[in-house]
C-alpha cells in the first residue's frame, strides 16, 4: 500500500493529536484503493449506518475513536470538512454492535480513517460511473 497522507486515529494513541486546518485529500492511489474497498466491501463507512442509530450515537459505538472525543481538539474547518469516517474491514474488531434503532449488525472499529467532503464526492463520482456501463463503443 502506497504511504498515506490520510488521517488515522488509533483508540489511546494520541493524547493529544496535532490537527491539520482541513482533513488531507487522498493520493490517487489512495482514493483508487478507498473506491475499490467501497464496492467489494472491505471498507466499511460511517454512511452504511443508518440515519436513525446514528441519531442515537451509534457512530461512536462503531467508530470507538468518535466516541472517545478524539476529534475534539480539531479546528471548526477540520470539522466541517469531513466527509466521512471509515476503515478497512480487516481493521475491524470480534465484537459487533447492535444498532439502537435498527438492531443492524455493525462491525466496531478501534481505529477510524477521515475522509474529506472532496474526496467523498470523487469516490461517489467514481462509484456511479463504475456501476453505469460507461463502456465507450467505437464504431468505424
Amino acid at each position: 500500500m502506497p504511504e498515506t497522507k490520510n488521517f488515522e486515529f488509533v483508540v489511546g494513541m494520541f493524547v493529544d493529536p496535532v490537527f491539520p486546518e482541513v482533513v488531507p485529500e487522498m493520493t490517487m492511489e489512495e482514493r483508487a484503493e478507498f473506491v475499490k474497498g467501497l464496492l467489494d466491501n472491505s471498507v466499511f463507512s460511517s454512511m452504511h449506518i443508518h440515519e436513525e442509530d446514528k441519531k442515537r450515537g451509534d457512530l461512536g459505538k462503531i467508530f470507538l475513536p468518535q466516541q472517545r472525543g478524539i476529534f475534539q481538539q480539531a479546528s471548526k474547518s477540520f470539522l466541517e470538512n469531513i466527509g466521512v469516517l471509515w476503515e478497512f474491514t480487516r481493521e475491524k474488531k470480534v465484537q459487533m454492535h447492535k444498532g439502537s434503532k435498527t438492531r443492524v449488525s455493525y462491525p466496531t472499529f478501534g481505529t477510524c480513517r477521515v475522509c474529506s467532503k472532496l474526496d467523498w464526492d470523487l469516490a461517489c463520482d467514481a462509484i456511479k460511473c463504475l456501476k453505469a456501463d460507461t463502456s465507450i463503443v467505437n464504431i468505424s
